[in-house]
This record gives C-alpha cells, structure tokens and sequence, in this order.
C-alpha cells in the first residue's frame, strides 16, 4: 500500500473543485493508498482566515485522510537525536522523551471519527508562526546578500530576543533595510549554513510549532539558556550535519535562497521532512517542482511530484 502525502496546496485545490468537500467522493480503492496528514498540514489550514473554506478544508481532510496522523518534524528530530547521540548514554530512559502519542494525535483521531467536530487552535501558536515566518524571511535575506555565519552575524537581530514583543517589528526593520542592499549574483546555495541555521532556530531555540519534545530534550541533557544549548549542538551534534531531518529541510532552505523569496518557505522546509516515511508527496507548488527537478539522483526528492493528474483522477 503506497503511503502518499499532500501539499496544503493540493487539498485547497481539491476544496474548490467540489461543491461539498465533506462528500468528495474518491476514484481509488481504500487499499491502493493511504493519505497521510501531518501537523503542518493542519497549522497551514488554520491560518485560512476564511472561515468557510477553512472548515470545508477541515470536512475534506476528515473524509479522505487516514486516522493515524504523521508525527510532528520536531519529533522526527528528536527521535534522530536520541538514536545517534542518547541512546548510548542515556540507554532506554531517553527514548521516553519522544515516543508518546501527542494531544494532537488524540484531537485528530476525534475530529477524523466525528466530523461535526472541528479544530479550536490556540493563538499563541499562530503568534508562534508568524515569527518564525519572519525570521526565516530574515535569514533568507542576510544569505542571499552574502552573509555567512563565518564571517559573522553580527548584523543579525538577537535570538536571544525571540520572545519579546517588538521583535516582529524588529525582524521587518531589518528585512526592509537588508532588502535595500543588491542580492549577491548569482546567489549562495549555503546548504550547510542554512542547516546550522535550522539547528539554532528549532533545536536550540525552541522557535518551531510543537516544541514540547525538544523542552524534554534538552531538560534530559541539562542544557536551559538558549547559549549552552548551542554550544552543545556545535560540540556534540555535528552528526546532524551529515544525515537526518536537517539535512533535507537545509537542502531546500540553501536551494530557496539563492530564489526570490516565497511566503511559504519555511514550511516547505518542513514539508520535505516527511519524505522519507512515504512513497510520494504531492504539490502544486512550482518552486517545490523546480528544486526536486534541480536534485535527480536524490531518491527522496524524486518522490516529490505535480498533483495536477493526481488531482484529476483522484475526484470521480
């Protein structure tokens, strides 16, 4: 049974070419495939602020989704985390920070068994989004001008003021004033820069949409403050560097600064995290198409395909 994963994209679009898309009826049998939805899936349809087509994405979802969603990326990191680096240390006890089944899993499994059900999300967790949408829209623009981490950062707002309540405004002051200056030609791809970046943001700062495993992560190694964690990473981590999840989500990153820059950027990066757990992933999002097209030897780029003919013969 094939294991397909969708682009957000792909059930808005399957939304609007159905009249009710809680009915949506599909051309397959439940035995050829299973759609797997994943926590990024749900904070993107969340943020619709169209309320109606916002719920009827929700009754889509529910109709042809399966029960079991995909584990939140932060999960994914700190599974790799705790099978290359704890395992050996901490034995068997590490492995409880990260194998519980999370609120949200229990939340989708209702919503899924009941549709007159619908998610209640917290604001907070948008409020979350928006600035890690705004620093990755920072960080786009300090590498696609040049900037490298070796040569120093100094230009860059503190992370250590992520939680403050100016920094949304900070990180568009500096977007603005950056943006003033030419982009390097021909741009960076700084894959490996963009991997350290993606360790600092989600794995140091804790600045990701499910954080709580990463908290327990770090409480288990006695690291607290933003600097000791990161001191641990770069002493103690490298391997991250060579294969796991950042490896994909850096690759991406690397691949879309040297493009303009797209709002969906960052969750692209998360997207592509589940690739190696399902046989195909669907979008329609040309820039995913162009980088995949960009990577043909990768055998888990090459599962990222158009949904255009999988959208035409999904509906009957």
């Amino acid at each position: 049974m094939k294991h397909v994963y969708l682009d957000t994209n792909v059930y808005n679009a399957l939304c609007e070419r159905t009249s009710n898309c809680g009915q949506l009826t599909l051309r397959h049998r439940p035995e050829e495939y299973r759609i797997l939805l994943s926590p990024i899936n749900i904070l993107e349809i969340l943020q619709v602020s169209d309320k109606y087509k916002r719920e009827g994405v929700v009754r889509l979802l529910q109709a042809i989704c399966d029960i079991k969603l995909l584990a939140d990326v932060e999960k994914l990191i700190v599974n790799y985390v705790v099978e290359k680096h704890l395992i050996d240390e901490h034995g068997i006890y590490a492995l409880s920070i990260s194998d519980n089944e999370s609120e949200l899993d229990k939340v989708w499994a209702d919503i899924k068994s009941n549709p007159s059900k619908t998610f209640i999300y917290s604001h907070d967790t948008i409020g979350q989004l928006r600035i890690l949408k705004q620093l990755e829209s920072v960080m786009h623009v300090f590498f696609s001008r040049g900037g490298s981490f070796s040569t120093g950062i100094e230009s860059l707002p503190s992370l250590c003021n992520i939680t403050s309540p100016d920094i949304i405004k900070t990180f568009k002051n500096y977007i603005s004033d950056t943006r003033q200056l030419p982009p390097q030609e021909p741009r960076p791809e700084p894959w490996n820069e963009c991997i350290w970046f993606l360790i600092t943001m989600i794995l140091c700062v804790g600045l990701t949409p499910f954080p709580s495993g990463i908290d327990r992560l770090w409480k288990l190694l006695k690291q607290f403050t933003v600097e000791d964690r990161l001191a641990y990473a770069f002493d103690k981590m490298s391997f991250l560097c060579s294969n796991g999840p950042f490896i994909g989500m850096g690759a991406l990153m690397g691949w879309q600064v040297s493009k303009p820059h797209s709002r969906g950027n960052i969750f692209d990066c998360y997207h592509v995290s589940y690739l190696p757990y399902v046989h195909e992933f669907y979008t329609l999002d040309e820039g995913l198409l162009s980088f995949a097209r960009s990577h043909p030897q990768s055998v888990n780029f090459s599962k990222i395909l158009d949904a255009s003919l999988f959208i035409d013969n999904l509906i009957s």
